[in-house]
């Protein structure tokens, strides 16, 4: 993924994101099973439900945390 806002998601397992600087060092906790780059501050993520076979999608700031009080099944990004 590109760097935005400084950052860059980088999936380094199956289910597991995070996110990094520039400079390589992760930046956000390995919280998420799945990430997209931010856009004005925020960014699309996705954790798994409680049985652990479905994605559920909210928005997060650039410090990790949920700014969305509902998941969703989908999520479509235009930037």
């Amino acid at each position: 993924m590109p760097f935005k806002s400084g950052m860059a998601s980088v999936h380094i397992a199956d289910n597991t994101a995070i996110f990094v600087n520039k400079a390589g060092e992760q930046v956000i906790d390995a919280q998420f099973a799945y990430a997209e780059s931010f856009h004005n501050g925020i960014a699309v993520a996705g954790i798994l439900d409680t049985s652990r076979t479905k994605l559920m999608y909210g928005f997060i700031d650039d410090t990790g945390r949920w700014i969305s009080n509902s998941f969703y099944d989908k999520i479509y990004s235009e930037a």
